[in-house]
């Protein structure tokens, strides 16, 4: 789970997380805008949190706060006529994780329905023979692309994640992976819980190999300081950071990601990708000093750019340094 920022003990809360059939006719991503827009405008803390994501044809609905309240907005949910089949996933009483008061997510070009509705499927039988997940967990098996090709409940194998310091990162690596393995590139956006406010962008590929499989994840800069993105970035083996050519760009990007590093509970290894020894060595710096979280210190190693691909589908590399 997330550290939070405090360590005070958060208070126990109704966690609920339902699912339902979407019967939006039109975009999704606008009709949830409409529906974030409305739960935030007044300014003032709402009884309830929560966070709702739209995949392949389904909404799923999170929900945190007092039983009453918690209660009272599932079956007004259940009643909306933007979804229907309204489906109970998970209930239980314990710490709230959720911190904004709606939170939208949506993954375009994750597979069908019906792959979909087997993921949901799947944690309803674990909840009839008495296995339970936390909340979080829930959410970041069904946020992620699925994995038709795996088990349910069970994530890739490898995970590495790309952030730029340009604006615009390498989206054409991943579609020629993509189209390399015959994998098509997968859009996740997410936005926060501020009325009106613009939402950020993660991409997705997945390379299957020797019944292994590798996804690469490529992240705004932007992306890092969104709590469910680095939700998302749970579990990375990698991070590989693309600097350019402007020191100034690469300082940016080393502050963003040694925030997000200090959130996760592991932290992944750190690689940089530069044309400049100087760049990368200014960041590699950066980030030793800025990322106090456990007892190791940082310490990333610098690939060269012709590297990188060969990197991405797990080839054993030579010569990279620390």
């Amino acid at each position: 789970m997330l550290k939070e920022a405090s360590s005070r003990p958060r208070a126990e809360v109704t966690r609920v997380i339902c699912a339902s059939v979407s019967r939006v006719a039109g975009s999704v991503m606008d009709e949830m805008f409409k529906i974030r827009n409305q739960n935030c405008k007044s300014g003032s803390a709402p009884p309830v949190r929560g966070a709702l994501l739209y995949s392949s044809g389904w909404f799923v609905l999170w929900l945190e706060g007092q039983d009453g309240d918690v209660e009272a907005l599932v079956r007004k949910a259940a009643l909306d006529p933007r979804n229907s089949h309204q489906k109970l996933i998970h209930r239980s009483r314990g710490a709230a994780s959720l911190t904004e008061p709606l939170t939208v997510v949506t993954t375009q070009g994750a597979g069908g329905s019906g792959d979909f509705g087997r993921r949901i499927y799947h944690f309803k039988e674990q909840v009839k023979q008495g296995i339970d997940h936390e909340p979080i967990a829930i959410w970041q098996q069904l946020s992620a692309p699925c994995l038709a090709t795996h088990e349910h409940g069970r994530g890739p194998d490898r995970q590495i994640a790309l952030v730029a310091a340009e604006n615009n990162g390498p989206i054409e690596l991943l579609s020629k992976l993509g189209e390399r393995f015959g994998s098509q590139v997968v859009y996740q956006r997410f936005a926060s819980g501020r009325s009106h406010s613009s939402d950020v962008g993660v991409a997705y590929v997945d390379m299957v190999a020797t019944r292994r499989i590798s996804r690469v994840q490529l992240v705004s800069r932007r992306a890092l300081a969104h709590r469910m993105v680095r939700q998302a970035l749970v579990g990375l083996d990698g991070l590989v950071l693309l600097l350019g050519r402007e020191p100034s760009a690469g300082t940016n990007l080393a502050t963003a990601v040694a925030a997000c590093l200090q959130t996760l509970p592991a932290r992944p290894a750190i690689y940089l990708v530069s044309a400049s020894d100087e760049i990368a060595q200014g960041v590699g710096e950066l980030l030793r000093k800025g990322v106090t979280n456990g007892s190791t210190p940082v310490q990333p190693m610098q690939l060269q750019q012709a590297q990188l691909s060969d990197f991405l589908l797990g080839r054993k590399l030579r010569g990279a340094v620390n």
